[in-house]
């Protein structure tokens, strides 16, 4: 694992999924990046990251390879071929890496790299936050990434209320106090309870309006879906509609353009 982190002036950057190319053929591998370091890790257990290597990035090359969404590091000893799921994932990965080892090199500092065997099994990169240990969960699960811009949105934007759900397949609207923190759905029966029924974190969803052949015949609906997942939000107002869907577009980063 790597245990260093903690070092002063180090910034955190983007931490994200992307593709490892290998003789193995291609392993999932979860990527944080930070102002000086890349930490590149694997998921290990329901809770843990598990460190692969810590990369200088002072003493990185990084070049756009030919193969679609993917780019190689290389330097001493090293030598990734990288890609990412789509377009906007390669673009936000690699300008990222670009700036990021620009900047590292003009600042140049050392940097401990030295992993440590007894914590690569018990700790997590992003062990100093539940709330980051936890999106970098739903990045993992969901193959998607987070910037620092929308980390720190997701940690001060909170939105609460009323509001009626329903499933794609089910014919009823319940009615449920609806929290939103961390760039996720908390749903309790009543803004009273302590506990929460279900949760959905709502990283690489997208937000628009119901389409036609969802045949929703109510006002003030919203929709969140990802890949097959959908879900419908019915709010008691123009205002409230607008309100949540205004907060819940910046923080799923997808918002829909019909």
């Amino acid at each position: 694992g790597y245990d260093k982190l903690l070092v002063a002036e180090r910034e955190f950057i983007r931490m994200g999924c992307v593709y490892k190319h290998s003789s193995r053929g291609l392993q999932q591998r979860m990527l944080f990046l930070f102002s000086d370091v890349l930490v590149v890790t694997s998921k290990a257990g329901s809770t843990q990251f598990r460190a692969h290597s810590a990369l200088p990035l002072h003493a990185l090359e990084l070049k756009s390879s030919e193969l679609p969404h993917s780019f190689s590091l290389t330097g001493e000893d090293i030598n990734l071929l990288l890609s990412a799921t789509n377009d906007s994932e390669y673009t936000g990965w690699y300008n990222a890496l670009l700036n990021a080892i620009e900047n590292a090199r003009d600042k140049f500092t050392d940097v401990d790299t030295e992993l440590t065997p007894y914590e690569q099994e018990t700790e997590s990169p992003s062990s100093a936050s539940n709330a980051g240990g936890g999106l970098a969960h739903v990045c993992w699960h969901r193959f998607t990434s987070l910037d620092t811009v929308h980390l720190h949105l997701a940690m001060r934007t909170q939105l609460s209320g009323y509001l009626l759900r329903k499933f794609k397949k089910s014919p009823g609207w319940q009615k449920l106090w609806v929290v939103f923190a961390i760039s996720t759905l908390f749903f309790y029966k009543s803004w009273q309870d302590e506990t929460p029924l279900a949760s959905l974190p709502l990283l690489g969803y997208s937000v628009g309006a119901p389409a036609s052949e969802d045949n929703i015949d109510k006002d003030f609906v919203f929709k969140l879906q990802f890949k097959n997942h959908v879900y419908f939000f019915r709010a008691d107002s123009q205002y409230t509609f607008n309100r949540w869907t205004e907060v819940l577009q910046t923080a799923t980063m997808r918002p829909e353009h019909n």
